[in-house]
């Protein structure tokens, strides 16, 4: 795939992570059982569909995944022990 597709991927889940914030405020805050089923199958489709999107990114690599070194791990958890004595 082009830069192009990258581009275009990367704006779907922008928007897919957009709707699903709509979704997630509708969910909450609808008083009308109807309407906030209505946001919470929504919600349920479009990170179904967001996951999708993004396991089609990593695969094109679009988006890569490093894994964090335990080394890198240990010093975090001293740093935020440290600073909370």
């Amino acid at each position: 795939m082009l830069m192009k597709d990258k581009y275009i991927f990367e704006n779907i889940l922008t928007l897919t992570k957009s709707l699903i914030t709509i979704s997630v405020n509708g969910t909450i805050e609808s008083s009308n059982p109807k309407i906030k089923s209505f946001f919470n199958d929504s919600l349920d489709e479009l990170l179904k569909m967001q996951k999708d999107i993004f396991d089609k990114m990593e695969q094109e690599k679009f988006y890569n995944i490093a894994n964090v070194k335990k080394t890198d791990i240990a010093k975090i958890e001293t740093k935020i022990c440290d600073d909370n004595n």
